[in-house]
């Protein structure tokens, strides 16, 4: 993506975050207008649930990477699909280009976001973390039932151009970082 392009999606995510809140506010005040004080602090928790994951993200330094996770992040939101995200790492130390990072986390997020859409709404739920050392974690609801091994393979054959390896079991997805590794170790 060009620099214009990060440009013009940070202030869609701006335009979209202020939309979001107003509608918040505008439900909430609707359920206090009808004395409904429980379902106004259930629509408080689900915003301040939202804000608080997508804020966690904000540690994060680069900033084509940091709008590229927000837009994937707000993609799922509006899509329906339940998230938990933890980021450990302000990532800061990377020693890769941010533009095949985000690429490579994009199409990550694109396969996760479709397997999660093929789920009963019920059982879908995406967790995304970045641990300490920088690799990105993802664990879906039966992920590998819904993933083919081709996917699984361009994900690993274009993470091992850029650095990265993709590592996966039942549960989980890891993209580690073997460049830092590599460096580390000579």
């Amino acid at each position: 993506m060009k620099d214009h392009c990060y440009t013009e999606e940070a202030i869609r995510l701006l335009r979209s975050q202020k939309h979001d809140v107003v509608n918040y506010l505008q439900v909430i005040l609707g359920y206090i207008q009808l004395n409904k004080g429980i379902e106004a602090q259930k629509h408080i928790k689900s915003a301040m649930n939202e804000l608080n994951l997508k804020g966690s993200l904000l540690r994060i330094v680069h900033p084509k990477l940091l709008i590229s996770l927000m837009t994937q992040i707000d993609k799922s939101f509006k899509l329906g699909i339940p998230l938990s995200i933890d980021c450990q790492n302000d990532l800061k130390n990377i020693v890769v280009r941010e533009e095949s990072l985000v690429d490579l986390l994009e199409k990550t997020w694109d396969e996760f976001i479709i397997t999660q859409l093929k789920q009963p709404v019920e059982k879908r739920h995406i967790k995304f973390k970045i641990d300490s050392e920088g690799s990105f974690i993802y664990k879906g609801t039966e992920f590998f039932n819904y993933i083919s091994k081709e996917v699984l393979n361009e994900l690993n054959d274009f993470s091992v151009k850029i650095g990265y390896e993709v590592v996966y079991s039942d549960e989980f997805l890891i993209i580690r970082n073997i460049i830092d590794k590599d460096i580390a170790n000579m």
